[in-house]
């Protein structure tokens, strides 16, 4: 995460509301290669904010330009 001041990061929590997934299943979603984390100093999972609107336009769940 370092060096990526302009890029915005999103918890477990806030990935899995913005996607409508439960924890487990965004970690599955992970496992399975749909979605890629950073993990914190501290080993929280973060998820980039611009991929998770990507997988939402891919799924049609959302209109590219609301990003």
């Amino acid at each position: 995460m370092a060096g990526s001041t302009a890029e915005q990061w999103l918890s477990v929590s806030e990935a899995g509301r913005a996607l409508g997934l439960s924890r487990t299943s965004l970690l599955a979603a992970e496992e399975a290669g749909l979605l890629a984390s950073v993990r914190t100093p501290g080993g929280h999972r973060r998820y980039p904010a611009d991929l998770v609107q990507q997988l939402l336009v891919q799924t049609g769940r959302s209109s590219p330009d609301t990003a």
